[in-house]
This record gives structure tokens, sequence and C-alpha cells, in this order.
């Protein structure tokens, strides 16, 4: 009996190890849109986060393809966004009225927290 209580222990543990080294498979993409005239911070723009599909590295300038939007957010009063996603590479692309579009290139590693602040450029009239 007490052979077999003591395999069961085993096991447990064993179990338990496992599922904590399986960890989390995401990170978290932070961040506050300000605008870049004045340094305020702009509520209600709208972040979208698109899947990767195609990088190419080429000299003086990287080109990259988006794919579907994966998120849709608004910012919060304070300007602020959060969202958590899988390891991956992303675009993160920030809009508002009368402010010029920004687009960050970025890759979300496991349990990474990365902090993507974005200033918005008043729009041409």
């Amino acid at each position: 009996m007490r052979k077999h209580l003591s395999s069961y222990i085993l096991v447990f543990l064993l179990i338990i190890v496992s599922l904590s080294s399986c960890g989390n498979t995401t990170g978290i993409i932070q961040g506050t849109v300000t605008r870049a005239d004045d340094g305020q911070p702009v509520a209600s723009a709208r972040v979208h986060v698109y899947a990767l599909e195609k990088f190419e590295e080429v000299t003086f300038m990287n080109t990259y393809q988006k794919g579907p939007v994966l998120h849709r957010l608004d910012t919060g009063p304070n300007g602020t966004y959060s969202v958590t996603l899988e390891a991956n590479p992303y675009v993160v692309e920030v809009q508002a009225p009368g402010l010029d579009t920004g687009s960050i290139l970025t890759e979300v590693k496991k349990g990474q927290r990365i902090t993507l602040d974005f200033s918005l450029t008043p729009s041409s009239p």
C-alpha cells in the first residue's frame, strides 16, 4: 500500500511539473497614444493588430504585408491600450480622426510585455 501511494505521489508531482513547464504562450502589447504637437493623450484612438503575412529585409528599408485584423480596440480616456496575444510577429496600427496613422512592426515572445507608444502627427488639410 505504501509503495503504491509513493508511486501515485510521484506521478502527481510529474504531472504538476510538466503542466507548469508548458507555461503561457502569450505576451502583451501595451502603450499610450499621444498627439505629436502637444503631447496630449488621444482617447478613443482605434488600435488594429494585424497578423504579419510577409516580411522582407531590404537594404535601407524593410517591407511587410499585413494579414487579417486579429484585434480591434480603442484607447482609454488617458490614451492607453493593452492586448494579450499569442507569441508571433504582428503589425500594430493606430488611427484617430484628424491625425496621421501610425504603424509599428513587432514580435511578441512568450511571457514578454512590449510597450509600443505612438505619437501621431496632425493630418494636413
